[in-house]
């Protein structure tokens, strides 16, 4: 498990809940880690997977990459369920869901890590949108699906 923080415990204050982080962090290394958790109760020493998962975490490469995946994920969800509710392929509820599901999700994630919140309204309202998608995609016939090809012009 990773360092779960009881947001309650912490209080509502800034710094409380900042040193009540890294006190998470600074605990023994097997409970900072599922895999040397995992790997250290079938006989495996903890510390080298701790040393490569803290070589990994300080990469700013890692931190520059972990940006541009959030940004993309979050606004490529977003633009999906633009264009959906744009080609009226699903209902406008659906649409406007699904483009209020992922900024749920990131400030249930990242802002006020919410599991609860994540569930119910970031990834629960993608996971109930996205096969109303799919269902009307299948429905649609071939000549529904793609723009029919463009005349060939001469030169």
């Amino acid at each position: 498990m990773y360092c779960s923080i009881d947001v309650r415990q912490a209080g509502r204050s800034q710094s409380r809940l900042m040193a009540a982080q890294e006190g998470a962090r600074r605990r023994a290394g097997t409970e900072a880690n599922p895999g040397a958790s995992h790997l250290g109760s079938h006989g495996v020493d903890p510390a080298p997977i701790n040393l490569i998962n803290a070589r990994i975490l300080a990469a700013q490469i890692n931190a520059a990459t972990g940006f541009f995946w959030l940004f993309g994920h979050l606004a490529g969800m977003i633009i999906l369920a633009v264009a959906q509710g744009r080609a009226k392929v699903v209902k406008r509820w659906v649409s406007i869901a699904l483009i209020d599901s992922q900024p749920v999700h990131f400030i249930a994630a990242v802002v006020v890590p919410g599991r609860l919140l994540d569930v119910a309204l970031g990834w629960g309202l993608t996971t109930v949108c996205m096969p109303m998608a799919g269902a009307a995609v299948l429905r649609m016939s071939d000549d529904e699906w793609d723009l029919a090809p463009l005349a060939r012009r001469a030169l």
